[in-house]
């Protein structure tokens, strides 16, 4: 590497060899510091001398102290002259032009040349908004010591004259001293706050296309509470034109030094140089901090070759089976024979497949001193999912090598075009220029409607010609399109008397209908024949909030913008936390909700069962925001649930678009920057897919208690399944039933016997997964069945009856059996029936239960067996809970061993009636002791606990208790047992609380 930028050059009039120089350099500065403590252990011996002896003895005794003490000085001085280049100039590393220079400023001496308290060269920002009087410094971190170097730098100056006279003859001394407070004292650059913003930046450096940078710094913060601090690097091209910025996390609020760092910066294509930009930004509703202090510090921008990555398919999608070939190209180093190591990593981060290949030789261009090389790889056949491949050196380079490209290996699910409410808004400046490639893309990955700016300039027809060509083949291809309306070029803000972006929205540009009007016109001449609807504004421009008579400003809108053509429908955005339009009757089609932060999918439903319960005939349809929630915040599987969940809950409602307002966002959306796929891409695809056709029916009642939604067509039915903890659910819901996950990747789900009858076995995890394949007619019927009670009396020895009711959900008349499953402590008359139902109605069979004497209280699961005459024929089983006992009544039982070995059983009986009940209690120990009995009266509305105690409790650990309550004055029995446990009776807990 190059020396630092700021290395002084070399001096002609050095006289220590270069190689001596070098040895000696590093150890000169310790060496002063103990030849300066010798000398003022000298000096303290001189004054031990004054006052312990007197005469001759005392003479010499000073005499030599002082000699010594004048040598000591002047050697000191002298080492600090040539420790500072004062003397002989620090070692300037010879040049290499192939080398890119490294840039940092740690605000010492060597920054600040002019002496003035700034950085040489950097400027600060004026104008509006940076005020003068907002103090840039460069400030010591250590106030004290600054003081105390300051006071010997002092004394320095006074001895200098003499020094400079004694060394005259071998050397030409500065008329300064050296300062010690170089050195020593410790710099940062600080801006103190006084209600204003501030910003600084440092000169333009060279960059180079063959390298990579690494950029850097150290900041600190004290009492902010509105603005924040912003590091950026600022790329310009050949005319000083900035081109982008890369900008660290804001910082605010008190913190102390911290170091910030952007990785593997690659400048832009036209970029020839870069600068460093410390900013003060106020908070987003313009209040400032009237006080506050923020520091900067040891800012660097690092050079590091280049190891690119591409893949053959620059926006990297592809099909199942499809090729895949990476390519990577080394820049900017020098090698001869070296390797190239690849992995690649499945969304987990576990490596998958690997590959070392060899670099023989790299080619320099002819005439220029810097590298380009390429090795490829055809990566092993990868299933459906998410992949990142890395590469990197194989050799010492490797850390600072190291780089990686994402990709996506997709499959069909199962329809040709997407449809449903699911698409993206493109932020302006969306490279489309490939038309077909991009049509086709958005296809691939389930995008049914896409938001496009389309606002140019009245003369520029090219950008005319694209858009009216784009949209074209994205409606042939299936995406609906909206055309939005929401920032001009730059060059028509002058005519829309605006300054800057900030001031281009809607309810501005929008207001002098003689200046849009004719700007508009060949446009929406051209457009409007081919898209029906229309956004005022961003998905996030509120500014029509609040104007008065807005339904006219609407109304007058949506006149002159479709006098250019057909009818268009016309839509605003308005947040969902703002009330709607208090008429109720708006004149625009169609509202863009949305929240920062996102509404949970608890939250969006509420909203969405609100609207409806107040929808009048004339509401406008409901297009909402959709965006994943922040990657900086919120880990990926976390994320991944949450837009799963959102996104279906849309399908709940009567949605009719919502959109990811900007796929390429790197916190909050599904694309990086470049096009290529991040970890959101996929779930988000699998969901609008799989589901965006596809309307909520329901919920299935599983056994395994894990949560699901269940979405069905004309032809296809869904199920979405997930569980907080790993479950197993097994049952029949068709013959070619298969999962996919949220990556995409279908799965056969394994067949197994459940019941005597084949039934699907089905893992479900934190993570949603999708039943597919599953016969809608038998999902639709399950879903159907149903218990006429939830409660059977528990009065033994007595008929009751218990009824089952089902739909038959098709068209056509079905037919077959029932049979019911029920405890052996039941005796069920004619438990097996057959059945006939024409189609789209609905039937009850009723069953005449009796509850033997030993049949226990609680919940039951009942299981009913249907078949079904068909070709072929069928047959489910539907499992639904009931409970049995005293309606009102909850008894529970604690079983469990004391500390002193005594079987303790607490018996809590609550009583929720309106009368007061009366049971004789007998509790059945487990086999081998005597039982016990308790008489207990329970008030209407009162809890009563008894207590009952074994000894030798140890030995009945495993067993089970049995309590029979039987009614006085009535006919109810209550039989209730429980496990034996070891656990104190205070911390165990019961395995039975029934009703």
């Amino acid at each position: 590497m190059r020396a630092p930028d700021h290395a002084r050059p070399k001096d002609a009039r050095a006289t220590i060899p270069t190689e001596l120089l070098r040895l000696l350099q590093p150890h000169l500065f310790p060496v002063t510091i103990v030849i300066s403590l010798y000398g003022n252990i000298l000096r303290v011996a001189e004054l031990f001398a004054y006052t312990t002896h007197q005469g001759p003895i005392r003479d010499r005794l000073v005499n030599l102290a002082r000699r010594h003490a004048i040598g000591v000085k002047l050697m000191s001085l002298f080492l600090t002259a040539v420790f500072h280049g004062l003397l002989i100039p620090c070692v300037v590393a010879e040049d290499s032009e192939s080398e890119p220079r490294e840039y940092h400023w740690n605000f010492g001496r060597e920054d600040d040349q002019g002496f003035d308290r700034l950085p040489d060269d950097w400027m600060r920002g004026e104008g509006i908004g940076f005020p003068k009087y907002v103090k840039i410094v460069i400030a010591p971190h250590d106030e004290s010591l600054a003081a105390q170097l300051q006071a010997i730098d002092s004394a320095l100056v006074l001895a200098w004259p003499s020094v400079r006279q004694a060394l005259s003859t071998w050397f030409t001394l500065p008329a300064l001293p050296p300062s010690l407070l170089d050195p020593l004292l410790d710099k940062f650059l600080l801006i103190e706050l006084d209600g204003g913003q501030a910003m600084i930046q440092s000169p333009p450096k060279p960059t180079d296309q063959l390298f990579q940078y690494r950029f850097s710094c150290r900041v600190m913060t004290e009492g902010l509470k509105y603005d924040t601090a912003i590091a950026s690097l600022v790329f310009l091209d050949s005319k000083g034109k900035e081109i982008s910025a890369l900008s660290m996390p804001p910082v605010t609020g008190t913190t102390p030094w911290r170091r910030l760092e952007i990785d593997r910066v690659r400048p832009p294509e036209s970029a020839t140089s870069m600068l460093v930009r410390l900013s003060v930004k106020s908070g987003e509703d313009g209040l400032q901090d009237i006080r506050g202090r923020i520091g900067f510090d040891e800012i660097r921008i690092e050079p590091f070759p280049q190891l690119q990555l591409e893949t053959d398919h620059k926006r990297g999608i592809y099909n199942k089976g499809q090729p895949i070939t990476v390519t990577a190209r080394v820049l900017g180093i020098n090698v001869t024979s070296s390797d190239v190591q690849f992995r690649v990593l499945d969304h987990n981060g576990d490596v998958v497949h690997q590959k070392r290949t060899s670099i023989q030789t790299l080619k320099s261009n002819v005439g220029v001193d810097d590298t380009d090389a390429t090795v490829q790889w055809q990566l092993p056949d990868l299933e459906p999912g998410f992949y990142r491949v890395t590469g990197m050196f194989a050799d010492d380079h490797s850390t600072r090598l190291a780089t990686d490209v994402t990709l996506a290996v997709i499959e069909s699910l199962g329809r040709s075009e997407p449809s449903g409410p699911f698409g993206w808004s493109l932020p302006p400046g969306t490279e489309t220029s490939d038309i077909r490639d991009f049509s086709d893309w958005l296809v691939q990955l389930g995008v049914a409607w896409l938001k496009v700016p389309v606002w140019m300039a009245p003369e520029d027809t090219s950008a005319l010609v694209h858009h009216s060509a784009l949209v074209n083949k994205l409606q042939n291809s299936g995406i609906q399109t909206i055309g939005v309306l929401d920032v001009p070029p730059v060059s028509e803000y002058s005519t829309y008397e605006i300054t800057s972006q900030r001031d281009a929205i809607a309810a501005n540009l929008f207001r002098d209908s003689n200046v849009w009007q004719p700007r508009l016109e060949p446009l929406m001449s051209q457009l409007t024949l081919k898209v029906r609807m229309w956004q005022l504004g961003n998905d996030f421009d509120s500014s029509f909030l609040g104007r008065p008579r807005l339904d006219q400003l609407i109304a007058s809108i949506r006149t002159g913008l479709q006098g250019f053509g057909q009818s268009i429908d016309v839509a605003i955005a308005w947040p969902w936390l703002e009330p709607t339009f208090a008429d109720g009757d708006s004149t625009w089609q169609a509202m863009h909700r949305s929240s920062d932060p996102p509404l949970t999918s608890a939250e969006l439903d509420a909203v969405l069962v609100e609207r409806k319960l107040h929808a009048t005939v004339a509401e406008p349809r409901t297009w909402l925001a959709l965006d994943p929630i922040r990657k900086s915040q919120y880990d990926r599987d976390l994320r991944i649930r949450d837009l799963v969940l959102r996104m279906t809950t849309v399908l709940h409602h009567d949605v009719q678009v919502a959109t990811v307002t900007n796929p390429f966002d790197p916190e909050q959306g599904l694309l990086l920057d470049d096009g290529r796929p991040n970890e959101m891409l996929l779930p988000w695809r699998t969901v609008s897919w799989l589901l965006g056709s596809l309307k909520y029916v329901g919920k299935l009642d599983m056994r395994s208690g894990a949560d699901n939604q269940v979405f069905a067509g004309q032809d296809r039915a869904v199920v979405m399944m997930w569980s907080p903890t790993p479950i197993v659910e097994e049952l029949f819901l068709g013959d070619n039933v298969q999962s996919v996950d949220v990556w995409g990747h279908v799965r056969d789900v394994p067949t197994v016997e459940h019941a005597g009858h084949p039934a699907q076995r089905i893992e479900i995890g934190p993570m949603p997964i999708f039943v597919i394949g599953a016969d809608p007619t038998l999902l639709a019927f399950r879903m159907s069945v149903a218990l006429g009670q939830t409660q059977l009396d528990s009065v033994l020895g007595q008929s009751q009856q218990l009824s089952v009711v089902y739909t038959n959900p098709t068209r056509e008349a079905m037919a077959g059996g029932l049979r019911l499953n029920h405890p052996d402590t039941w005796q069920v008359d004619s438990a097996s029936r057959s059945w006939e139902l024409l189609g789209g109605r609905s039937s009850t069979q009723t069953f005449d239960v009796v509850l033997g004497n030993s049949a226990m209280i609680g919940e039951y699961e009942l299981a009913m067996n249907f078949d079904f005459q068909s070709t072929p024929a069928r047959e489910i089983t539907v499992y639904r809970k009931i409970n049995v006992g005293a309606e009102g009544l909850d008894i529970k039982l604690t079983p469990a061993i004391t500390a002193g070995d005594e079987l303790q059983v607490i018996m809590e009986i609550t009583n929720h009636s309106s009368k007061k009940l009366a049971y004789d209690c007998v509790l059945f120990p487990p086999p081998g002791r005597q039982y016990q009995r308790r008489f207990v009266e329970i008030d209407a509305n009162q809890t009563i606990v008894r207590e009952f105690y074994w000894n030798g409790g140890r030995e009945l650990i495993g067993g089970r208790v049995l309590l029979r309550a039987v009614e006085q004055d009535g006919k109810r029995v209550l039989n209730i047992d429980a496990v034996v446990t070891s656990l104190p009776a205070h911390e165990a807990l019961g395995d039975s609380e029934r009703n």
